[in-house]
């Protein structure tokens, strides 16, 4: 359908919390049937205050199918991919795979996946409201923390290359450094380095740094009846541990 078509009633209201001040908004549209949720090609904008001087600054379109792992790995390896040169050529990075586990010849950032834990204690219970319209809104509830965490090893053919690789590490994500995953900014840092343990010897002499990057999955909005929105109420509460 057209845009101004009599059936293509899908609509949102653009909520701005603050002037001056970059905002993130999210738009679900799994509230679409999915043979027009699987085709859309196109979004436009109105201003329904015509009689109301404003500047709206629009930064970027993300159309994004949420995949927590896939999405924070995609970020991590475009972050190093040919972002340096060695020898007149662009070193890529390359995501470990145990079960087929083949790299590019060196040099290469490799990129090994280590370990993935919840972050308790950055869990905060509630939901957000958010696709609003003049009757109502619907719930998102609250992300779940996780933390993600790799191993970044430099695998050159010199000690000089593995050094400048290393240094490029170092200088991305400490002391914390931000990766940008479907437009928003995730904490990505260096973690001090785990104890030592007995190495096989295929680890011996290697010097990978530790990547600790702090990342939330996020549910669908609840389907709720059309409540008239209020302005903002935010009721937060402290529980002692």
């Amino acid at each position: 359908m057209t845009f101004d078509a009599p059936g293509n009633t899908w609509y949102r209201l653009i909520p701005v919390q603050r002037d001056n001040t970059w905002e993130m908004v999210r738009l679900s549209i799994n509230d679409l049937p999915a043979a027009i949720r699987s085709n859309v090609t196109g979004i436009r904008l109105e201003c329904i205050e015509a009689g109301q001087d404003f500047q709206s600054w629009i930064d970027e379109f993300i159309a994004v199918l949420p995949q927590m792992v896939s999405d924070v790995e995609t970020a991590l390896l475009d972050s190093m991919h040919n972002r340096v040169t060695i020898g007149g050529n662009a070193v890529p990075a390359a995501l470990l795979n145990p079960d087929a586990p083949s790299t590019p010849a060196p040099p290469v950032f490799s990129v090994i996946p280590y370990e993935i834990r919840r972050a308790d204690e950055l869990v905060r219970w509630g939901t957000t409201p958010g696709d609003f319209t003049d009757t109502g809104f619907r719930l998102w509830p609250n992300a779940v923390p996780y933390y993600l965490f790799y191993d970044v090893d430099a695998r050159v053919e010199n000690a000089s290359q593995r050094a400048e690789l290393l240094d490029f590490v170092l200088q991305r994500f400490s002391p914390m450094g931000r990766l940008v995953v479907n437009g928003a900014p995730l904490t990505a840092e260096i973690l001090a380095a785990p104890p030592v343990e007995p190495l096989p010897p295929t680890r011996v002499g290697r010097t990978p740094l530790r990547l600790r990057v702090t990342a939330a999955q996020q549910s669908e909005p609840e389907p709720l009846a059309a409540v008239r929105p209020y302005r903002n109420v935010i009721v937060e509460t402290d529980q002692p541990r």
